[in-house]
């Protein structure tokens, strides 16, 4: 498996409208510190993540949502894909958790027309996403 991924950069302007979206940079895994991301930089790590690298963690809160609301896992992973810097709540912070490495991040979004609150986590060099949450916000 490769520790490069080819990137398809979009440019924006001051007012998040596009620019430019035919840039393509490379980026070495192993180089990027994956703890110690930018905002920008997870932005661009998700919106190039395959749809099969992005995992959920399978929480009774997670599981019932998706049944509540009838929506697919596949539509959660395009969710995950298309989120943005209006989005962003915090991060990166420490896991609860102290046997698993690597920061979260925290999103808020609405996902038909339902306000959700996102965990999640980059792994593996960059290459798997965890979704530790994606629920009804409380």
């Amino acid at each position: 498996m490769s520790n490069q991924i080819k990137l398809d950069v979009e440019i924006t302007g001051e007012d998040d409208k596009m620019v430019s979206s035919d840039t393509e940079i490379s980026i070495d895994l192993n180089s990027l510190d994956i703890d110690h991301l930018s905002l920008k930089q997870l932005l661009l790590l998700l919106r190039n993540t395959n749809e099969e690298n992005i995992q959920f963690v399978q929480r009774d809160k997670n599981v019932e949502f998706q049944r509540k609301f009838e929506i697919s896992e596949t539509q959660l992973k395009r969710e995950i894909k298309s989120l943005n810097s209006s989005d962003y709540c915090d991060g990166p912070l420490d896991d609860y958790d102290t046997n698993r490495k690597h920061p979260v991040w925290v999103f808020k979004k609405y996902v038909q027309n339902i306000y959700c609150y996102i965990k999640i986590k980059i792994i593996n060099h960059g290459k798997i996403v965890i979704v530790i949450s994606f629920h009804e916000d409380d």
